[in-house]
């Protein structure tokens, strides 16, 4: 559930024709509705890749780090996994988008998701269920690839 921000962006040819002569208060609001938006979700933030005690590598924290990068459509298409930055950080825009501000969103170990504008707060309850014909089905899964398959259904 480490799921910190994401950063909004839409076609460079977009922000270009459509809102980069707007003012300021008009563009957010034009943006979200644009059908070219993406979102480029930066999960993983404060996962350590190292053993606390004995510096060792988890090879499960090292794969979920490859993965962190995820851009995320809102026209149906599904998602892309950028490559990794070289030094484990956030990988940047793709090149044809331009990037204009983003979210913050922090998740609880219960499975509580919040959102904050202003001084106003909105919760939701994302916890998950075992279930048990998953087990059954996938004996082999480590919980890292368990969490993995139940959040994306």
């Amino acid at each position: 559930m480490d799921a910190d921000h994401a950063h909004l962006g839409v076609p460079k040819s977009a922000w270009n024709n459509k809102y980069k002569d707007l003012p300021p208060a008009e563009i957010f609001p034009a943006l979200v509705r644009d059908p070219g938006l993406v979102a480029l979700y930066h999960t993983a933030e404060h996962l350590r890749i190292t053993d606390r005690k004995t510096g060792a590598v988890s090879p499960d924290a090292k794969a979920w780090q490859q993965k962190r990068n995820v851009l995320g459509y809102f026209d149906g298409r599904p998602i892309k996994i950028l490559p990794p930055h070289h030094n484990g950080q956030g990988a940047s825009m793709p090149e044809e988008y331009y990037s204009y501000s983003g979210f913050t969103f922090l998740a609880s170990p219960r499975g509580e998701l919040f959102l904050s504008l202003g001084t106003t707060m909105v919760t939701f309850d994302v916890a998950f269920d075992a279930d048990h014909n998953e087990e059954i089905a996938f004996p082999n899964l480590t919980d890292g690839e368990k969490l993995l398959t139940r959040t994306s259904r």
